[in-house]
């Protein structure tokens, strides 16, 4: 080490392009980078999976839609029934969900779908529910539902967005898992990136996310698991279940594909991402997909 400058026994080194580092620490520094990249060279390829029971048919039918709207180039927002009809064809496991327009018609669909359900605004402008009170949890009979519609319609009367307002939608209550978020967003560089991360609707809170240039590999999305700080909620934490990590790995691999093959996708959130305990599974709770013209 030297206090003044390159000590005269490196210079020779320096002249042969042999590195030399005035400091421990940035020599540390650069073998731990040279061991992590002759790790990561060492390690097998991942490939890319692809899934031959998309409905192509049925995901350009939504996605057609929401474009028939779009004005000005503007990214259009798809509404419930066309965001569960995209990610059913590509075979990503969707919660039950119907539409109500009313308060009545509410407490019929909660009533055929079962106990407890959930109450959430349908509206193709105001994406974030819960920010303007549109999400209304465990509700346990009709006269429930009915009155969380009601109450739904007047915090948007109190911030004068009831116009915006199409209705309701009613799912019924998933109350075991892990909750997850996977979404996309084009990046005017790399094109489709995707996203993973735990939290449900503390996410932006946590912030607790990790991203990938799509397409990705199976090899990608393993990794992308086990990134995230609160990776070991997937393995079981405190006593809870391990999750199924390998059903979620599939639905971020359809949606690396899905997003490979529709480049009208310009931003998809699904979130919550419910993962299953044991083998059962995950299903999509909510989710939020704009399109675009290219």
């Amino acid at each position: 080490m030297g206090a003044h400058g390159v000590p005269e026994g490196l210079r020779s080194l320096q002249e042969g392009h042999i590195p030399s580092y005035p400091f421990p620490e940035s020599a540390v520094l650069a073998l731990s980078r040279v061991w992590r990249y002759a790790k990561w060279r060492s390690e097998p390829e991942g490939r890319e999976v692809h899934f031959d029971d998309f409905d192509m048919a049925a995901v350009r039918a939504a996605v057609n839609s929401g474009l028939g709207r779009s004005k000005n180039g503007a990214n259009e927002w798809l509404n419930p029934e066309e965001t569960r009809a995209l990610l059913v064809a590509a075979g990503i496991p969707v919660a039950p969900v119907e539409l109500a327009r009313t308060a009545g018609q509410a407490g019929v669909l909660a009533a055929q779908m079962g106990f407890p359900v959930a109450v959430k605004l349908a509206s193709s402008t105001l994406t974030h529910k819960s920010d303007v009170g549109g999400v209304v949890l465990g509700l346990e009979n009709e006269e429930q539902v009915r009155r969380a519609f009601a109450d739904i319609g007047k915090r948007l009367d109190e911030r004068g967005l009831r116009a915006q307002m199409d209705g309701v939608t009613v799912q019924p209550m998933i109350n075991d898992g892990v909750e997850a978020i996977v979404g996309m967003t084009q990046d005017p560089s790399f094109g489709p990136v995707l996203m993973f991360g735990l939290g449900g609707v503390y996410v932006e809170l946590l912030r607790d996310v990790t991203f990938n240039v799509a397409p990705v590999t199976d090899k990608d999305v393993r990794e992308m698991l086990t990134q995230v700080r609160g990776a070991k909620l997937l393995e079981g934490w405190r006593g809870a279940p391990a999750v199924d990590r390998a059903a979620l790995e599939t639905a971020i691999l359809r949606l690396s594909q899905l997003v490979g093959q529709v480049p009208e996708l310009a931003e998809l959130d699904l979130n919550p991402l419910k993962v299953l305990p044991g083998a059962r599974g995950c299903v999509v709770v909510d989710a939020r997909i704009a399109v675009r013209h290219v």
